[in-house]
């Protein structure tokens, strides 16, 4: 949306520079979140007693 603003003449150049800075790190968040979910979900379940599903990881993303 910000480059299409910025083509229609809406933003300028530094605006679109940080909308992709803002996204990048929101990306960024966003990867570190899953990989802190799986190290927890992998530490919880080794608490409890219950072998991770190393076969199909995908199902623990959908709970």
């Amino acid at each position: 949306a910000t480059e299409t603003g910025y083509t229609e003449g809406k933003f300028g150049f530094l605006d679109v520079l940080d909308a992709q800075r803002a996204l990048f790190e929101a990306r960024s968040l966003l990867l570190d979140s899953r990989e802190e979910y799986a190290l927890t979900l992998t530490e919880l379940q080794r608490l409890i007693g219950i072998t991770p599903d190393v076969a199909h990881p995908s199902q623990g993303e959908s709970r």
